[in-house]
């Protein structure tokens, strides 16, 4: 006989009772159902929960007002932010609920004056969150602490929750223990998750070729298995790779033409640095074989090889199994784990319900893409491995990263993200922008996506200046080889494309520093240190011809030259200082023309030593950068080299031109220009 069961709010706690009765008798009669379920409860001795955290009370204890009552009821599908307050948290301690009285005792240990804040459980982020009180009782600010309360136990279902305890979540790893074992077995799981479900995550090639060399790992009779670089000669497999901060150390392990017959032969385990043998670990503890880490498996002080390997970046990054990201460390000694476990709450007590119970704090941010800034000091602090400007592109290539951070686990695929600080899947804000194989839908969107691009990989670190287009270059190929059409994205320009390239002339740099050694031609963002930004109006400059001499035979690598011409109807004006400080962001010097004058802003620094640079009132050309097709409110500004009449190099832009009034002048000088064809240099 087939049975259903209907689930009762308890009317003295928060659990739910369950009456089953035959389908038979569900047909025939609800009123026997009804009276069934009302003797039932008149039978029931409940065990008394907490009104707030929902665990068992002990003896004697009186049960505090249940928060259920102040919300709608569905699970989970209404989500909302609304106050609890630790007054609450801490009436329930008060009255003898031990686990409240926990919780309490942990925020006033980590937030002092409890007084001073209120406490919202944020449904929609499923977490908690503590904000400041102004002296009148709202919120202070935007930025709250965020945490949750993780148990090893489950809680709900012994209270008949369908969609688990409201707000503290059972988790695999909820003690955080800070050892390889225990992170092996969740990112196996995540891994496992990602290759059954996630079609864009399966590899394009079943089994990959090895980068040129790698790193083996086989058994020991020691707690540490044997390592050495071997030459794959054309094999095939999977394998992991090793991401990380080289900080100011200089490992003992690297690989040299001095060192290269040692690490063939064994790489000693006292020459790796904590976090290269973390990763030798974790590597053997998902069942692989190999591992690439760039400063073991490519020679280094030799030009050559450096070259050579540098270019497969992208091939060695997009067929890894797994990235490894010493995310929080600085340099190889912090290695993998984190030293600070989660914060143990206390003892869950009950003879239904028994374990412990752990307080976990978010990080600044999180690590999305698309999120909170990256960029932001605070977050650099925490991830000092993503300051690194080569980062992007491993990070970017990888069809999954593991981040070990101090806050713990971070998982991410081509599909999402995951973390131990939450089992759940962010699928909806923490996409890689990598994103699907599939090409831009139009040259726009290319040159929007590049734009995004280069303006985050500009904002980070760079040991060299020489690494400047090196260090994109993966990320250049593999867009490269989603190709538009036959005209887009073209060849590859300096960090320019031939296909958009009128529309990226049109960047500002916010720093006003050009690299000390030539790595990239004027009119390039790569000719800058610091950060830029980008903007996608199009420039009245129709590629012509291009010269391009590279330093070895990766196209998108290091550059000799590189030149091009255009084709324009450039406005001549003068470049003239001018008394007294033009606003924060731009000389004093201003662009005269035979209408009007306008502001500059000058790729280089507005410093003394630049001013003596540039001599006043000298003759500049304009090009003109319309807005929408009928105004021009933004011009690229060259310069003559040396005296020629033909030859120019970037020197800044006119960024706006005032008022509408201002705007039209403009706009009106340029109408009936002759066109001419000039170099940029």
């Amino acid at each position: 006989m087939n049975s259903v069961v209907e689930l009762l709010q308890c009317c003295c706690c928060a659990c739910l009772l369950c009456c089953c009765c035959c389908a038979s008798c569900v047909e025939g009669s609800n009123e026997r159902l009804r009276d069934k379920s009302t003797a039932l409860l008149a039978t029931y001795t409940p065990t008394p929960y907490c009104g707030f955290c929902l665990f068992p009370l002990p003896q004697g204890a009186q049960r505090c007002e249940n928060f259920l009552d102040r919300r709608t009821p569905q699970l989970p599908e209404w989500r909302d932010r609304y106050s609890l307050g630790l007054e609450h948290i801490q009436a329930s301690g008060s009255r003898g609920c031990v686990v409240c009285s926990a919780i309490y005792k942990t925020l006033v240990q980590k937030y002092p004056e409890p007084g001073g804040w209120g406490l919202d459980w944020n449904e929609f982020g499923e977490c908690f969150e503590l904000w400041e009180k102004t002296e009148g009782g709202t919120r202070k600010g935007q930025d709250t602490p965020q945490f949750r309360l993780l148990s090893d136990i489950s809680p709900a279902a012994d209270l008949g929750f369908p969609h688990g305890h409201p707000y503290i979540i059972k988790h695999p790893n909820s003690s955080g223990r800070s050892d390889l074992e225990t992170a092996g077995r969740l990112v196996q799981l995540w891994i496992e998750n990602c290759l059954a479900g996630h079609d864009q995550c399966k590899p394009p090639v079943e089994n990959p070729p090895l980068p040129t060399r790698v790193i083996q790992i086989t058994d020991s009779d020691s707690d540490f298995p044997i390592t050495k670089l071997v030459e794959t000669e054309g094999r095939h497999g999977e394998y992991v790779c090793l991401s990380h901060c080289w900080g100011q150390i200089r490992p003992n392990c690297l690989t040299t033409r001095e060192t290269y017959g040692r690490n063939t032969s064994e790489i000693p385990k006292s020459s790796l640095p904590q976090t290269f043998q973390d990763a030798v670990i974790l590597t053997k503890l998902l069942g692989k074989e190999f591992i690439w880490i760039d400063s073991i498996c490519i020679i280094q002080e030799d030009e050559a090889d450096w070259r050579r390997e540098s270019a497969k970046m992208c091939s060695i990054y997009e067929n890894s199994f797994l990235t490894i990201m010493a995310t929080k460390a600085r340099d190889g000694r912090g290695g993998l784990l984190n030293s600070s476990p989660p914060f143990i709450v206390g003892e869950i007590p009950g003879a239904l319900t028994a374990g412990q119970l752990f307080f976990r704090e978010q990080a600044v941010g999180g690590l999305r893409w698309d999120g909170p800034k990256l960029d932001t000091e605070s977050a650099f602090d925490l991830y000092p491995l993503l300051r690194r400007a080569w980062v992007l592109q491993e990070r970017y290539l990888s069809p999954r990263a593991i981040h070990f951070t101090s806050h713990g686990l971070y998982y991410e695929c081509l599909a999402g993200s995951q973390s131990d600080w939450f089992m759940g899947v962010d699928s909806h804000n923490s996409k890689s922008p990598r994103g699907s194989s599939a090409p831009p839908a139009s040259a726009p969107d290319f040159a929007k996506k590049w734009a995004d691009i280069v303006t985050s990989y500009s904002r980070l670190d760079m040991t060299f200046e020489r690494d400047k287009l090196p260090a994109l270059a993966g990320i250049a190929r593999r867009l490269a080889s989603n190709t538009i059409s036959e005209t887009y994205p073209g060849h590859y320009l300096a960090g320019l494309w031939e296909g958009t390239f009128s529309s990226e002339l049109m960047w500002k740099s916010d720093d006003h520093v050009r690299s000390s050694e030539w790595v990239a031609p004027s009119w390039s963002w790569a000719s800058m240190r610091g950060s830029i930004s980008t903007s996608y109006r199009s420039c009245d400059a129709t590629l012509k011809e291009c010269k391009i001499q590279h330093k070895g035979t990766d196209e998108f690598g290091q550059l000799d030259s590189l030149s091009v011409k255009i084709v324009t109807h450039p406005l001549r004006g003068r470049l003239r200082h001018t008394e007294g400080p033009a606003g924060r962001h731009y000389a004093s010097y201003k662009i005269v023309t035979p209408v009007e004058y306008y502001w500059f802003w000058p790729d280089e620094g507005m410093d003394e030593e630049w001013q003596r640079t540039i001599a006043d009132d000298i003759e500049v050309l304009c090009l003109r950068v319309p807005r929408d097709g009928e105004h021009a409110d933004a011009c690229l500004v060259l310069q003559a080299v040396d005296g020629s009449s033909d030859t120019f190099r970037r020197i800044g832009v006119i960024d706006g031109a005032g008022d509408a009034v201002g705007t039209r002048k403009l706009a009106e000088q340029f109408q009936g220009l002759p066109e001419v064809t000039i170099t940029l240099v």
